[in-house]
């Protein structure tokens, strides 16, 4: 089974339990009211439309990274108090609980399993990260790199399974979209880029040299830093 999949609006899924957490509603709106989701035990993913000006409150779940990903320009929205970023998304990590504040909202919100999350980054950017090197809160991302996103998680939601794909194959397709488009974001490409780039040149220098067991210092010294001092 690729993933448990529902559709229910967000009032009737806070009421049913369905969702952890609760809405106030502070005005009245015109459009759809609804919950388009697929999740299994390490992800959840849904497509959330509600028209009305309201604060959504919803908890945080231990051992999980939750995002917030807006799908529309030019409306108010503020994810735990900071103004979502244009293109971009807030990734709560840390916190509590997610309150969102907005005079309507169409937006993808979402929950990956940490040591998932953790080891896709790992995994893309050849070097073992840790927890630290998760960006969190209002996170920008490139125009390009934001439709594709957004592309590729609606897919996701609403595209048929395939009928012989199992549940990994369909959690490590989401996971491996969302750190992709971590890895771009500026907070975290930094720190990524310099640790896969020294990962890179220490590998040529491994591949390239003549003694099969080249000393620490010559591995530093092609990688361009210097050697750790005991």
């Amino acid at each position: 089974m690729e993933g448990r999949r529902h559709q229910t609006s967000l009032e009737a899924a806070m009421r049913d339990g369905r969702w952890q957490g609760e809405v106030v509603r502070l005005s009245r709106g015109v459009g759809l009211d609804s919950v388009s989701s697929v999740s299994t035990a390490s992800l959840g993913l849904p497509h959330v439309r509600f028209p009305h000006g309201a604060t959504v409150l919803t908890q945080q779940p231990k051992g999980f990274v939750t995002f917030t990903l807006p799908l529309t320009r030019g409306r108010k929205l503020r994810v735990n108090g900071t103004a979502r970023p244009d293109h971009g998304l807030f990734v709560n990590f840390g916190c509590r609980e997610t309150q969102i504040f907005g005079h309507g909202r169409d937006h993808i919100a979402g929950r990956i399993k940490t040591e998932r999350l953790l080891s896709a980054l790992s995994q893309t950017t050849g070097s073992a990260l840790q927890e630290d090197a998760v960006p969190r809160g209002a996170v920008g991302l490139a125009r390009s790199i934001h439709e594709r996103l957004v592309h590729g998680l609606l897919v996701e939601i609403y595209a048929q399974p395939a009928k012989a794909e199992g549940a990994t194959v369909f959690e490590e397709r989401i996971v491996h979209k969302f750190a992709c488009a971590l890895i771009s974001a500026q907070e975290l490409n930094d720190g990524a880029a310099k640790a896969l780039q020294i990962v890179n040149q220490a590998r040529r220098a491994l591949d390239l040299s003549k003694n099969k067991q080249p000393t620490l210092t010559e591995i530093c010294d092609a990688a361009g830093f210097s050697a750790p001092v005991v």
